[in-house]
């Protein structure tokens, strides 16, 4: 999952605490998503691929056919 999210973070040229900034997050939980370490909710989710402008199954897709 975590480099699904940071590719689609580099094509958008923005780093960790941009993304986190944008989306409302402190750049922890960002980073702790993005490495796997933690699980985002669907509404996390949503933010995040709104942001990165990519749809949700292709930076979640083990998640979104749990969520499913």
């Amino acid at each position: 999952m975590g480099n699904k999210l940071k590719v689609a973070r580099a094509e958008r040229d923005v780093n960790q605490e941009q993304v986190a900034k944008a989306v409302c997050f402190h750049r922890d939980t960002y980073f702790r998503i993005e490495k796997g370490y933690r699980l985002a909710t669907p509404e996390e989710q949503k933010a995040i691929a709104r942001f990165l402008k990519k749809p949700v199954s292709d930076l979640f897709p083990e998640q979104s056919a749990v969520a499913s």
